[in-house]
């Protein structure tokens, strides 16, 4: 499906849009707002790579090259290096490479199975690491990037469907379905079950993202709009108001927890939307009494 990449302020007016239109799959913003990340599909196969385009100058440079699907770009927050989820190796696994030259692809050292990065901490330490994807035993997995003991966030024994670190990394927002819907929770980083998770979201919602400030916390309707609720953070305590709907996102599409809006950080978001089919008619001819119209031309 062809989509535009556009950037709207926060009540879903377009600002402005970015390069042409393409098969984008799924977006990522870098931490300081100025790059994002763009999975984009190769024409003839099933199969994506990654790209980059700097907001300003909406120029986009191919980041992989592999002929498999390449799905979640992930940048440290010097935008140096890239971690990805790819199929390269059959089951989905989570890879770190150098951005720019010809790096080689590493593989995170994870357990055996499947997994996906979800999120790299603002301060480069942690990755977030979604395993057993999409099935009741799924988990999220904070996991040092530099290696060593992982620890996993006690979200329940549900499926989940997007999840984030909070900026200062003291919290992780995620959907979970233990309701029997997608629904938004925030729990603690801190110690494996020490406090609650706490429900934001009232009426379903998923992909969670937070404001800069960390005084926002941003998530999708099952209709596609795009819903704020306030939040604060004081020690262990975390607080938030009534979520309030800023925009329709348009051509909104859910695909296992892939990103297609993401705030930018200075109230305006940047949105893939689906493009508009400008090359043909879209009305509706519709002919009555035909059956004579035929007659009457024998």
């Amino acid at each position: 499906m062809y989509r535009n990449l556009v950037i709207v302020s926060r009540d879903g007016k377009v600002v402005r849009t970015l390069g042409e239109q393409g098969f984008y799959q799924a977006i990522r913003l870098s931490r300081d707002g100025r790059t994002l990340g763009v999975a984009l599909a190769n024409p003839g196969n099933a199969t994506f790579d990654l790209w980059s385009m700097d907001l300003d100058r909406a120029v986009p440079v191919r980041l992989t090259n592999d002929n498999v699907v390449n799905l979640f770009p992930l940048f440290s927050p010097d935008r140096k290096d890239l971690v990805f989820s790819s199929s390269r190796e059959g089951l989905w696994k989570v890879f770190r490479k150098r951005i720019g030259g010809a790096s080689e692809v590493e593989r995170l050292p994870l357990a055996e199975g499947s997994f996906l990065a979800y999120d790299w901490s603002a301060d480069g330490k942690l990755v977030l690491i979604a395993s057993r994807m999409w099935t009741p035993e799924s988990r999220l997995t904070v996991q040092p990037i530099a290696g060593g003991q992982p620890s996993v966030v006690d979200v329940g024994s549900t499926a989940y469907n997007g999840a984030m670190f909070s900026p200062s990394a003291r919290w992780i927002a995620f959907a979970s379905r233990e309701s029997g819907a997608d629904e938004v929770y925030v729990k603690s980083t801190a110690g494996a079950g020490e406090f609650p998770k706490i429900r934001i979201s009232r009426t379903g919602g998923n992909n969670p993202a937070w404001s800069a400030d960390e005084r926002e916390l941003y998530f999708t309707l099952p209709d596609g709009r795009i819903m704020a609720a306030k939040v604060t953070a004081t020690g262990d305590r975390f607080d938030a108001g009534e979520p309030q709907p800023l925009f329709q996102t348009g051509g909104y599409s859910q695909y296992n927890a892939a990103v297609f809006w993401e705030p930018i950080g200075n109230g305006q978001f940047v949105v893939l939307r689906s493009a508009a089919v400008a090359e043909r008619d879209n009305r509706l001819t519709v002919i009555t009494n035909w059956e004579n119209a035929i007659k009457e031309a024998r």
